[in-house]
């Protein structure tokens, strides 16, 4: 968890987070490393590097808390007091969700610790494998664009250059 001090959003998730901590369907599956970033310019330097890992680039996306649980990652949480009951039954749901599912994981892999020990390189190499898959599906959309205009072309074509002999007794008057 990436929190400000003094954030009222944060101290929100932290406290939802120590009641399900006495939850014992959910409290073994989980440890929660705070990651002060106001007064800790370490810290405020990593969660950047966590941003970017997700490739999040928006400002507006970029703030706390975030919170990390293998894959997933969300920004805010919602005020108890002024929330509806469905929106916090869905940031309740979707914590207890990746919590299932990162525990489950047998791929688990702790992002944040990986990018802050530096195994986890985020980098030119994980743009570069983005910048591959985004390019591959850009060359197969312009690859498949050719090919209509190519098939529109042939049957354009062969519609319009189809002979009709005319009869060149028809014009005649018997």
């Amino acid at each position: 968890v990436f929190y400000g001090n003094g954030c009222p959003h944060c101290e929100d998730l932290l406290t939802y987070l120590a009641e399900l901590d006495k939850d014992p369907n959910y409290n073994y599956m989980y440890k929660v490393v705070k990651y002060e970033t106001w007064y800790n310019s370490e810290n405020a330097t990593l969660m950047q590097k966590v941003f970017n890992y997700f490739g999040v680039t928006d400002s507006k996306q970029m703030g706390v808390p975030l919170y990390v649980i293998g894959d997933f990652h969300s920004t805010g949480f919602p005020n108890p007091e002024s929330a509806t009951k469905e929106q916090l039954d869905a940031t309740y749901n979707a914590i207890k969700d990746a919590l299932k599912k990162a525990y489950n994981d047998a791929n688990y892999k702790d992002v944040v610790a990986g990018i802050g020990e530096g195994k986890i390189d985020i980098t030119d190499a994980d743009k570069d494998e983005n910048t591959k898959e985004t390019n591959n599906i850009i060359g197969y959309v312009i690859i498949g664009i050719v090919v209509l205009i190519i098939v529109a072309i042939i049957f354009g074509r062969s519609k319009s250059d189809t002979f009709y002999p005319v009869d060149e007794d028809e014009d005649e008057e018997v």
